[in-house]
């Protein structure tokens, strides 16, 4: 997949090669989908790497509202160009032991997936707390939903909702199994709320530090 995307990174310079129109656009959807074959590739690797104990976890004292609150703010443009708002509720502190950047790694993919699968003009709440020795953050979302049968397959490898294949929506991929890997090494747990209608709300619990 390196060698596809080179390639056609090099047939896209104009200092290179002289293509058509029709033939650039060609070789653009191509490019495209070698990288997003490739994305989900690394994510793979980091799975395996996660779940065999290789790829490192390097937990310290940190805040769980710190990465909560970075990640709303970077995605807050994603997703007003698609009609939705993120209204996060966090607190001035939520310590936990972790890793800083793969705390921010999940809870990227329950951001991206809570966009991805809401419609416009919706509100995506972010939440978080510390009680009773546990730390939690939510993120809650107006989207399609997840029927109540396919809950346990969520944080599955692969997993594709019914109402996605439905809609023609593109799924998350490995991400929401990368996200439950991550939150296992934190010795803490993930997992789909109940609720009725249509949204879901996804919650991480962590030992607090």
């Amino acid at each position: 997949m390196t060698a596809i995307s080179a390639c056609t990174e090099l047939l896209l310079d104009p200092g290179e090669i002289d293509l058509s129109p029709d033939a650039a656009q060609m070789v653009g959807v191509v490019q495209r989908h070698s990288h997003q074959v490739l994305h989900i590739i690394n994510e793979l690797l980091d799975l395996a790497a996660l779940e065999s104990g290789h790829a490192a976890i390097d937990r310290e004292p940190c805040d769980l509202a710190a990465p909560a609150r970075s990640a709303t703010g970077a995605l807050h443009a994603t997703a007003a160009a698609a009609g939705l708002t993120i209204e996060a509720r966090l607190p001035g502190a939520c310590p936990v032991h972790g890793d800083p950047h793969r705390l921010r790694q999940v809870i990227d993919t329950l951001l991206g997936n809570a966009i991805a699968y809401s419609p416009d003009g919706g509100r995506i709440t972010v939440t978080a707390a510390a009680t009773g020795g546990v730390a939690e953050l939510a993120v809650t979302d107006p989207g399609i939903g997840i029927p109540a049968g396919e809950r346990e397959q969520l944080f599955g490898r692969f997993y594709h909702s019914s109402r996605t294949w439905e809609r023609r929506i593109p799924g998350a991929g490995p991400a929401p199994a990368v996200s439950r890997a991550i939150v296992e090494r934190h010795d803490g747990s993930i997992r789909l709320l109940p609720g009725q209608g249509p949204g879901t709300t996804v919650q991480v619990r962590l030992p607090a530090a």
